[in-house]
């Protein structure tokens, strides 16, 4: 039993790492397919039932994007279905997630092995 919630734990872990991965993305400049209303605020007018805009994108922990339309950032708005296309250099991990997230995924998997693993050395040589 022991094994099992130090497994979950483990998995626990390593999901928040990577909901974390998802809320540090940054994409500067993205082609966003947004709603008739969205649009017909930005082009002003009527639109139809949706267009094409230029935006900002930001990640979020609930798995979400934050959509900030360029040049209208009264208009941002929170979407969980984005359909959208983007440049690879326009897409960053913000504050230099580049680096130290992968470092945090190694450091939570490898705690994770490293009791387990310590238990049966000490176990092993007590016998």
């Amino acid at each position: 039993m022991k094994a099992l919630l130090r497994l979950a734990t483990v998995v626990l872990a390593i999901f928040g790492v990577f909901r974390l991965g998802f809320a540090l993305q940054r994409i500067d400049h993205a082609n966003v397919v947004a709603d008739g209303a969205t649009c017909a605020s930005i082009r002003g007018g009527t639109s139809g039932r949706s267009c094409l805009i230029e935006a900002s994108l930001a990640g979020r922990l609930d798995g979400s994007w934050t959509v900030e339309p360029s040049g209208h950032p009264d208009l941002t708005y929170v979407a969980r279905d984005v359909a959208y296309s983007y440049t690879r250099n326009d897409w960053r991990l913000a504050w230099g997630a580049t680096y130290w997230l992968p470092a945090l995924f190694l450091l939570v998997a490898v705690m994770g092995a490293a009791v387990p693993v310590a238990k049966h050395v000490r176990g092993t040589r007590c016998q």
